[in-house]
């Protein structure tokens, strides 16, 4: 018997997967728990639809990840700080550009 999953059921499958059970275990757990449905044409057909459209918007998140991961490259961004150094007895300035780190000792007598 095919039973369309409505939840994740463990050893079965994961929700919106169409798996092939015996037929006691489909009626009397399955359907009967409202864990699946009857794996009819509409519902084989309804649990493929969902299928596609979910990879269909994974593939555009991914698409619009790298497009800002690529847009993001091109970002140049500094910032300073100024901490109290007392090995060296005045001000440290830490420049983060770009994952680098650049410090200046900028000492005060």
């Amino acid at each position: 018997m095919k039973v369309v999953l409505l939840e994740d059921v463990k050893k079965v499958g994961k929700k919106g997967e169409i798996v092939e059970v015996s037929d006691a275990y489909g009626r009397n757990v399955l359907i009967k728990k409202g864990l699946g449905l009857e794996g009819t044409a509409t519902n084989v057909n309804n649990a493929k639809q969902k299928q596609e459209s979910i990879a269909h918007n994974k593939a555009v998140a991914n698409d619009e990840a790298k497009i800002l991961a690529a847009q993001l490259t091109k970002v140049e961004v500094t910032v300073k700080v100024r901490i109290k150094c007392k090995r060296l007895k005045g001000y440290s300035s830490y420049e983060v550009h770009r994952s680098r780190l650049h410090t200046h000792i900028l000492l005060t007598a």
